[in-house]
């Protein structure tokens, strides 16, 4: 084969499938034409391509993204179909409530803004019963995605993952069980001081009262929207970067009914167009999903070009997650609240922000360890068993009521959790470094900004583990992080 080629070929259709795939999930475009893209290229070719990719003498660092791409490659094309059809139908759905049209789509931050319990819980049983009327189309892509890496003879997805993505599942399952071990009087104490405090104690409390307690809503003075870009500029100003003068990357923040609630990074072109995008919610939550989206995005921003495929595009996700997730982190810091926004009671909102912390990382633990049981299990016949199962491990690790719904997500993305997990913990020692060369204003500092863009100019050269090693750590390390929790929540 040629690896030119392949690396040209590769790389211009992931810019084709990034703006397919932004352009739908910003309610710009209803329709996934996934079948129409993949129809431009020659059948079957990745799975050819993942299996002539082992013959090539490269070195790990390149070969295994390059493998890792051919297969999520070969993947998407095989459920191009179901998956547009399953998007689509999504995109079309609504919930009927109280004589308003609420899109599915828009349905979780309706009901994360919605003050009243009861109402939370009508909006939400309701887009329950829309989730249940797609799940087979869910089930359709699952079964393709199993089909597909049985096509590529080189075992299920987590074992095909583990090897191009080099983890130890065994290692990786052993964290994930510690930290729920390790944070459960923790997160017991600090849901019990939020239920308490949102008269909530005592009642069937159910994720959705978990994500309105995670808006934050008390806390909108504090996060004023008049000074969430200025806030913005001048962080990323003093770090030497001039977002201003950026022409590749750009921000939608635009409102549309069919936008997705969850901020994301398009990343159509590196190093030339860039989109980090989140739909409003008001208050903290505006500030920490674009925060951690233009963190993203101005690694893809600055990109070496002369950098090959495997390290400007490809590379461990986890370790571009964590340079978003620092700058996310900062939203919830009270000397970056003082500093930013004159904020100077601030111990209640550090408090919330580190409660979302919390649950995120118990809840990507019990997903990892739920999708690591599940590789391999007989959904065709066991789907009712296995969906109940999910509800029962993630109620017990966010000690709320959680509903099945979102089981077949967790199966199509087996390694979000883990992701998420790894790059937790990497954007906290990333941050300990950057405290502990750059003083704790860090983010103040032009020289911490010098540093952190020299790794985004490299690439994705190391691994999470890798990157942790080299800013001095033995490797990944949860206990920094959760030492920071228990700091900011018990105190």
């Amino acid at each position: 084969m040629q690896l030119a080629s392949f690396e040209r070929d590769a790389e211009r259709l992931l810019g084709i499938l990034s703006r397919v795939w932004y352009l739908h999930l910003s309610g710009q475009d209803a329709s996934l034409p996934l079948p129409e893209v993949f129809g431009r290229f020659t059948t079957e070719r990745w799975r050819e391509v993942f299996g002539q990719l082992h013959d090539l003498s490269l070195d790990p660092r390149q070969l295994n993204p390059l493998l890792d791409l051919a297969a999520t490659l070969h993947i998407d094309e095989w459920t191009a179909r179901a998956t547009s059809r399953l998007y689509e139908a999504e995109a079309a759905s609504s919930v009927v409530w109280r004589d308003e049209i609420i899109p599915l789509r828009a349905a979780p931050l309706r009901i994360a803004l919605e003050f009243d319990r009861g109402r939370r819980h009508e909006i939400e049983e309701l887009a329950r019963e829309q989730h249940a009327d797609l799940e087979p189309l869910s089930m359709d892509v699952l079964d393709g995605r199993r089909a597909g890496f049985a096509e590529l003879q080189a075992g299920d997805e987590l074992t095909v993952r583990a090897s191009t993505r080099a983890f130890d599942v065994d290692a990786l399952s052993t964290l994930a069980r510690s930290i729920l071990d390790r944070t459960a009087e923790l997160y017991a104490d600090a849901l019990r001081d939020q239920l308490v405090h949102h008269r909530l104690d005592g009642a069937d409390v159910w994720e959705s009262d978990l994500a309105w307690i995670l808006r934050g809503s008390e806390y909108d003075r504090t996060y004023p929207s008049h000074r969430l870009m200025p806030g913005l500029l001048r962080t990323l100003g003093q770090f030497g970067i001039r977002l201003d003068d950026q022409s590749a990357i750009r921000l939608d923040r635009a409102a549309r009914p069919l936008k997705v609630g969850h901020a994301f990074c398009a990343p159509l072109s590196i190093s030339d167009e860039i989109v980090a995008v989140m739909t409003p919610a008001g208050g903290r939550l505006d500030y920490a999903d674009l925060f951690e989206q233009v963190g993203i995005a101005e690694r893809y921003g600055h990109a070496d070009r002369t950098q090959p495929l495997a390290t400007r595009r490809l590379g461990d996700p986890s370790v571009i997650r964590a340079y978003g997730l620092v700058f996310r982190r900062l939203t919830g810091d009270p000397t970056w609240l003082l500093a930013r926004l004159e904020a100077e009671a601030t111990r209640d909102e550090s408090r919330v922000a580190a409660f979302e912390v919390l649950a995120g990382l118990r809840r990507d633990a019990a997903e990892w360890l739920y999708v690591r049981e599940l590789a391999s299990a007989d959904l065709a016949n066991e789907a009712e068993d296995w969906s109940q199962r999910y509800a029962d491990e993630l109620s017990v690790a966010l000690g709320v009521r959680v509903f099945a719904t979102g089981y077949l997500d967790a199966i199509r993305d087996p390694l979000r959790g883990l992701d998420s997990i790894r790059a937790a913990l990497l954007a906290k020692q990333l941050t300990l470094f950057l405290a502990g060369e750059y003083d704790e204003t860090w983010f103040e500092s032009e020289r911490a900004g010098r540093f952190i863009v020299d790794r985004w100019r490299e690439g994705q050269r190391y691994s999470a583990e890798e990157m942790a090693r080299f800013l001095g750590f033995d490797g990944l390390d949860a206990q920094p992080l959760l030492d920071e929790l228990t700091a900011s929540l018990v105190g």
